[in-house]
């Protein structure tokens, strides 16, 4: 049930790269001046993202574009710069 809650979730391009700009920061997010993370943890997070974020595509996508990324199943894509 949690799962389709998460899969429903509504954001703008806006809201989404306020969301993960703490994964680009080491960490910390830049719009409320604190640490989400500890910069070993966004490292981790983000060497995650790059195998695993896109899914089967993953590996073409980390080869094509050398970026973190999610996909959701809504079609919204970050990627980490």
């Amino acid at each position: 049930q949690n799962y389709f809650h998460y899969c429903a979730l509504k954001m703008s391009c806006v809201e989404l790269a306020r969301t993960f700009v703490f994964l680009a920061n080491q960490g910390k997010a830049i719009h409320i001046d604190e640490p989400v993370v500890t910069p070993m943890q966004a490292r981790q997070i983000n060497a995650l993202m790059a195998t695993s974020g896109m899914y089967q595509n993953a590996g073409e996508f980390a080869w094509r574009v050398g970026l973190p990324a999610k996909s959701g199943v809504g079609g919204g894509i970050v990627a980490i710069v």
